[in-house]
């Protein structure tokens, strides 16, 4: 995302709908390859229902006290590293590890600022 007027005026929306946005952005903007890298979401938890299948996993408290709700899903990046699988599994493939990974810097990532 632009953060100055100037380079604001030479953004460009994605051209193309139908690619999916983490690899637009790794493809074009990055311009890295797409194997370097695996693919979540995080968002607000999920609810219970959802929170019970296992390529969804709520985290009640971070550093900062708030919970968050992680989509271990990729459409297009996690099957190279998990034997074919569009998640991050929790057990296959050192998936678990992965996971545990991830939470841990998003607790480092929600520390506040003095």
């Amino acid at each position: 995302m632009p953060t100055s007027m100037t380079k604001m005026a030479t953004a460009k929306p994605i051209p193309n709908w139908r690619l999916p946005l983490d690899e637009y952005f790794i493809r074009y903007r990055l311009e890295a390859p797409l194997a370097s890298f695996i693919g979540f979401r995080v968002d607000v938890p999920f609810n219970l229902q959802d929170s019970r299948r296992p390529w969804f996993t709520n985290v009640e408290k971070l550093t900062d006290g708030k919970g968050v709700g992680i989509a271990w899903t990729s459409s297009n990046l996690n099957g190279p590293w998990f034997g074919g699988s569009r998640y991050i599994p929790k057990t296959d493939c050192n998936g678990d590890k992965w996971r545990k990974l991830i939470i841990d810097g998003l607790n480092q990532a929600s520390v506040g600022m003095c």
